[in-house]
């Protein structure tokens, strides 16, 4: 990460933070893969992986049980962001140069392409399926002192299995699931097979059934192993 993305990136959690906010939200995407150092210390992580991305998604699992209210646009205005609407889906985007935001909520149902309206926090947050995921076990970290929640690992690595068959960006696609193949190798590096096994287990057979899939495409048959060891 760059410095400048880095400081931003700081200042931009520490202010959430310090508003009592941030401790509602779960950090996930891609920026994930830099928050992980730490979980992976011990295998040579940092080294593999290298985070290239603007966007930062910030998922609201729950905006309901929001304890503080706070006009995110106008906490950050004096930072450089900008608000701007996607012209399809209609979903807010706080622009910047350096770090790009993008809020989200659980797709629940039927699911909905319709923007949530969070008048707690002045924003919109786009729907997204299979959130349950990144919900069902969210580890704690810290960015140079300010406390974050990330979804696990393995919870992050299937999501991303999961999604990277509903993007229509093909690229994006591919860019998901080597993340998520990597991230699952690192940790079966740190021995944690059974983790994997785990939150496998939990999922519903159709989400199974595409998980195999996109990894029989790319010849994983170490994970595919794990997923249905005895």
């Amino acid at each position: 990460m760059e410095k400048n993305q880095y400081e931003l990136c700081h200042e931009v959690l520490k202010r959430f933070s310090e508003n009592g906010i941030l401790d509602s939200m779960i950090l996930i995407g891609s920026w994930c893969v830099y928050f992980y150092q730490d979980y992976f210390s011990d295998v040579p992580y940092v080294n593999q992986i290298v985070l290239k991305t603007r966007d930062m998604d910030v998922l609201i699992p729950n905006p309901r049980k929001l304890r503080s209210s706070t006009d995110i646009p106008s906490l950050i205005k004096d930072l450089g962001y900008v608000v701007s609407f996607d012209q399809i889906t209609g979903h807010m985007k706080l622009d910047h140069p350096e770090l790009i935001l993008e809020f989200l909520v659980p797709n629940i149902g039927r699911g909905s392409d319709v923007p949530a309206n969070i008048k707690e926090l002045n924003i919109n947050a786009f729907p997204i399926r299979y959130t349950h995921i990144l919900e069902q076990d969210v580890i704690h970290v810290e960015f140079d002192g300010i406390p974050c929640n990330i979804p696990h690992p393995v919870n992050f690595a299937l999501q991303k299995l999961l999604i990277c068959v509903r993007r229509k960006d093909r690229e994006k696609a591919k860019k998901d699931k080597n993340t998520a193949i990597q991230i699952l190798h690192f940790v079966i590096q740190k021995k944690e097979e059974r983790k994997i096994k785990s939150v496998f287990e939990q999922l519903g057979n159709k989400q199974k059934s595409i998980i195999v899939r996109e990894l029989e495409k790319e010849n994983e048959s170490e994970i595919i192993n794990i997923l249905y060891s005895t």
